[in-house]
């Protein structure tokens, strides 16, 4: 898996306040992190994310693309990077941390851009499990290489192989969703190239529990049904990553509740169920205060809330 050579400083120590801001207007000039922005936002919309955990978010730049709504935390270890970031973003939080040390609790979505590549190979499984351990969804870049390599002088600057980036992604229980291959360029003689990465979170059979069940559905129809209300979209999409195996049946939908697996996990008794024809078919409908929430339930627990063309639950 690569061999390493040197032990560098963290590059968040390598920067005073003059270095910080020259590589402030770097990340301006560069416009990576309009990418990145432009690549979460609308998986993020997806996926129903409202709350983000940025870590080594730098100047502050990833925040200023998020929607206002978002809940979200920036980490970083730079203090001179953090005040900028605060200036920036006046009405977000942020927080001074090292990636190694951070512990708090499980968001939406976790991020590290332009971060992964400070830190020296045989840390690499570890710092990425950090970020990926703080979200239900994440996104990080990554320079992969055949031949892993740090070609850093002053801090770390390393390249790691697919075989390690899958690996890391199993031992966190994640898995990729997609990819965005960016620049590429001859590091060392060989190929290299920068990925956008786009994984959620696995869960095993044992772990879809009735209670699990039961709290994601009830949380999201509420939250979709809150954004529906608070913005003029007719339609709202939620999804919670919950993984439904091949030996679990598909859930079953009858008057009162919603099965899993012969258990029920909804109680629909507050709720109505309705036959609605769809493209010369009839399937079941879901409503809930008035809005249809129709279930097209497939191998991952989705809830897809919809208003008609007018508004009324038809």
């Amino acid at each position: 898996m690569g061999e390493i050579q040197k032990q560098l400083p963290d590059s968040s120590d390598w920067y005073d306040p003059e270095r910080a801001i020259q590589e402030d207007v770097n990340w301006l000039l560069s416009g990576h992190y309009r990418n990145n922005i432009a690549f979460i936002l609308p998986r993020m919309t997806e996926a129903g994310v409202t709350s983000v955990i940025d870590f080594g978010c730098g100047s502050g730049l990833v925040a200023t693309g998020l929607p206002p709504k978002i809940d979200y935390l920036g980490v970083e270890k730079n203090e001179f990077f953090l005040e900028m970031a605060r200036r920036r973003n006046k009405d977000r939080d942020f927080s001074c941390w090292c990636v190694r040390n951070y512990e708090g609790k499980v968001r939406d979505l976790s991020t590290a851009f332009g971060l992964l590549k400070h830190f020296r190979i045989d840390e690499w499984h570890a710092i990425l499990g950090q970020v990926l351990k703080h979200g239900r969804y994440a996104c990080f870049d990554v320079q992969l290489r055949e031949k892993e390599m740090d070609d850093g002088e002053v801090f770390h600057h390393t390249y790691v192989s697919e075989a390690r980036l899958k690996n890391a992604l199993e031992v966190a229980g994640h898995e990729e969703v997609e990819r965005q291959v960016g620049e590429q360029w001859s590091a060392g003689g060989q190929p290299a190239w920068n990925v956008l990465i786009w994984t959620r979170a696995k869960k095993k059979a044992e772990e879809l529990t009735l209670e699990q069940a039961t709290r994601d559905v009830m949380e999201d129809v509420k939250h979709a049904l809150t954004k529906m209300n608070d913005s003029s979209a007719k339609t709202g999409r939620v999804s919670y990553g919950v993984d439904i195996p091949q030996s679990v049946p598909l859930p079953h939908m009858n008057t009162q509740y919603i099965e899993i697996g012969g258990k029920v996990a909804v109680d629909l008794r507050d709720y109505s169920i309705r036959w609605h024809g769809h493209t010369g078919k009839e399937e079941p409908a879901l409503y809930f205060q008035g809005r249809r929430v129709t279930a097209p339930w497939n191998m991952k627990l989705d809830v897809i809330v919809a208003k008609d063309e007018k508004g009324a639950s038809a």
